[in-house]
């Protein structure tokens, strides 16, 4: 499953190799720059739509969108391995 929420770190580190503002960005996108810099909040609430996250990638040089995503808990998990594992990612949440 896809996580739509946007990882404020990853998002600030790939503007960052990019030498991008919020509003430079969002030039690029043509968007609001007050998007980009909620996206950076890290707020909850508003989520990007599936157009918007590949037009970020595009616009940082990303491969993937997953480079900006934050990870969901359900992907950790699927990747889990043992109960040993499992016993201390449930006890995170």
């Amino acid at each position: 499953m896809l996580a739509t929420k946007i990882d404020p770190a990853k998002l600030k580190a790939a503007m960052k190799r990019k030498g991008l503002t919020p509003r430079t960005l969002a030039e690029r996108m043509g968007l609001n720059p007050s998007t980009i810099r909620y996206y950076l909040s890290g707020k909850r609430g508003k989520r990007p739509s599936y157009a918007t996250l590949l037009a970020l990638a595009n616009a940082l040089g990303l491969e993937s969108v997953e480079e900006i995503l934050a990870s969901s808990l359900s992907s950790d998990f699927t990747n889990v391995g043992n109960k040993e594992e499992s016993d201390a990612l449930a006890s995170r949440g």
